[in-house]
């Protein structure tokens, strides 16, 4: 952890140092807050077909995330979520497929061992 204690300085320059952070950290949490997601206005509405995505087209569609965010870069008509959706189930099979795909967080987790100890 980072730590000041060991500095010595003067009582304007440290209360410059606070004012600082005290900044930093405010726009960063601003910036945060900001990118915060709102509501979706078409959940639980039907598509022009009169489907609504649910939990397995959720999956389906974070199963297949990597692919179509790379044909969405490349075309405007391929998006990789599904607005038209039934809400939470939706987003949990989406969440669950996307974990799947790209490795969710088991590999951070993971303990490797050599000679029968945990390095």
């Amino acid at each position: 952890m980072f730590s000041l204690k060991h500095v010595n300085f003067p009582k304007k320059q440290a209360a410059r140092v606070v004012r600082i952070t005290c900044l930093i950290t405010t726009v960063f949490l601003f910036m945060m807050v900001g990118c915060a997601a709102g509501p979706n206005p078409l959940a639980n509405t039907p598509d022009v077909g009169g489907n609504v995505a649910g939990f397995w087209i959720g999956l389906w569609h974070g199963l297949i995330v990597p692919l179509t965010f790379i044909c969405s870069l490349l075309t405007s008509s391929v998006q990789f979520y599904d607005v038209y959706n039934n809400g939470w189930p939706y987003n949990l099979g989406f969440l669950l497929g996307a974990s799947v795909t790209l490795g969710g967080s088991g590999s951070a987790a993971k303990v490797s061992y050599s000679h029968g100890e945990p390095d």
